[in-house]
């Protein structure tokens, strides 16, 4: 870990790294093997970004015993496709090459419901 992190209570640093949105997050634990394992192992860092996602599944999760990064990695990708097509990012594509190859993932009857709702109502728009 660079040394000023090094320096800092493990509170501070967990404090700092809660601020990092995903992707600065895995750019960070890349960096060097202290500050993989520190985020790698950080119980509580998982749970904040779980609980940011808001998903009714984190909940389901929680009851088998996953670890909160595993909850966390099976729940982003889902509720990141669901936020951007409801969003319109994916919204009436008019070919398979606008919508993302790598941030399609399984979602559930509920997710779907939603997104197809938001679609059925841009149509009557």
């Amino acid at each position: 870990m660079a040394d000023y992190l090094e320096s800092l209570p493990p509170e501070i640093t967990l404090e700092i790294l809660s601020f990092l949105d995903t992707r600065s997050l895995c750019q960070a634990s890349q960096t060097c093997k202290k500050l993989y394992d520190f985020i790698h192992n950080s119980d509580l860092l998982w749970k904040r970004k779980c609980r940011s996602l808001n998903s009714k599944d984190i909940e389901k999760d929680i009851e088998t015993g996953l670890s909160w990064r595993s909850i966390f990695i099976r729940n982003y990708g889902t509720n990141l496709v669901k936020k951007h097509w409801l969003e319109g990012k994916y919204s009436q594509p008019t070919s398979l090459d606008e919508l993302p190859s790598n941030h399609l993932g399984p979602l559930t009857t509920e997710a779907w419901g939603i997104i197809l709702d938001a679609e059925i109502g841009a149509l009557n728009l």
